[in-house]
């Protein structure tokens, strides 16, 4: 699950990234009111590559909306 809030514009869609900014994985089941976006993903099928550069924890999460198209909030993944 993925909680963002206080967007300042309609939110556009999500990504995971690598490092190197290549999407590794589109971020689906978003829905926006009033500002605030949640992300529910189920039954994802990610390759052991994926996975891989998952684990290197330089992989972030990026959020675009109209006035931010290459992306208002970025987060960094970490793996607990």
């Amino acid at each position: 699950v993925i909680d963002i809030y206080d967007l300042t514009s309609s939110f556009i869609d999500a990504h995971i990234h690598d490092e190197d900014g290549n999407v590794l994985i589109s971020i689906t089941g978003c829905e926006e009111e009033d500002g605030h976006v949640t992300c529910v993903m189920e039954d994802v099928s990610v390759s052991d590559d994926i996975i891989t550069e998952l684990l290197t924890e330089k992989s972030y999460v990026n959020i675009h909306t109209e006035d931010y198209p290459d992306g208002e909030a970025q987060a960094t993944l970490t793996i607990f």
